[in-house]
């Protein structure tokens, strides 16, 4: 059996599981340690409330067997006195026969009314367990999603430990870094002077805009920096630009690129 004291005594104890999350959990002195305290403090509170729910639950139930129990036993003391008693059938009418039943079972009808009303104060202490329960989860729920703020901040965040993007320019996961479309200028191709050594000589200035158009969707940056003469000069011209020259010719032609 629960007291009234104790159900009271359990809501002012839920009353006070309240956990406070900070706005920023991203700045140095929150992180990972704040996740873990708020984490294992909503933790205790939610399974300490679902305990007190467990045995509320339990002694609402036993109440409603014995709520269920005395309304039998009023119904059938009841129909004893209506079909032996003779002040009952005495009575003129059934207004009166009930009234009789009544006033001749005061002691049972007393307990009923008592034990309705300790199941009714069961029944409000459980409401109050379950909206404190769903207020917990809720908060569990924005916990969760402040962690996925840290772990994000961490993962893309440049002042972070872990990089967004390695040395090499390869996104993290082994993916090759970023292809993105580049501008070349036309009258830098027909300066053999500014003209990236992987793009051919175009022969007029028409052929330098395609050159231009189809460069410039198919290589990244890196693949199109200007060589000067005296860089040329410098690297083995017997290998490097008559490779280059080689494999130009051998996989574009003025004719693929009209098409």
């Amino acid at each position: 059996m629960i007291s009234r004291e104790k159900l009271d005594a359990i809501i002012d104890e839920v009353s006070v599981y309240q956990i406070e999350l900070v706005e920023d959990p991203t700045e140095p002195e929150h992180g990972a340690k704040y996740l873990q305290r708020v984490i294992s403090q909503c933790r205790h509170f939610m399974n300490r409330v679902m305990y007190y729910m467990q045995i509320v639950n339990q002694y609402e139930r036993t109440l409603k067997t014995e709520l269920r129990f005395l309304e039998l036993d009023i119904e059938f003391k009841g129909t004893q006195l209506l079909a032996n008693d003779l002040d009952v059938r005495q009575r003129p009418n059934i207004k009166d026969r009930d009234a009789l039943i009544s006033s001749k079972l005061r002691t049972e009808n007393l307990a009923l009314i008592d034990k309705r009303v300790e199941l009714l104060n069961v029944e409000e202490t459980l409401k109050i367990l379950k909206m404190k329960y769903y207020d917990l989860r809720t908060t569990n729920s924005d916990i969760k999603l402040q962690r996925q703020i840290v772990k994000d901040n961490m993962g893309f965040d440049p002042d972070a430990n872990v990089p967004k993007v390695g040395r090499d320019k390869s996104i993290a996961g082994g993916l090759p870094p970023d292809a993105t479309t580049v501008n070349i200028d036309v009258e830098s191709l027909l300066d053999p002077n500014t003209r990236p050594e992987l793009i051919p000589e175009p022969v007029d200035p028409v052929h330098a805009r395609q050159l231009v158009s189809f460069f410039g969707r198919h290589m990244k940056n890196q693949d199109i920096a200007p060589i000067s003469l005296n860089q040329e000069a410098d690297m083995n011209t017997e290998k490097m630009p008559q490779k280059i020259e080689e494999n130009s010719t051998k996989t574009l032609s003025y004719s693929d690129l009209l098409d």
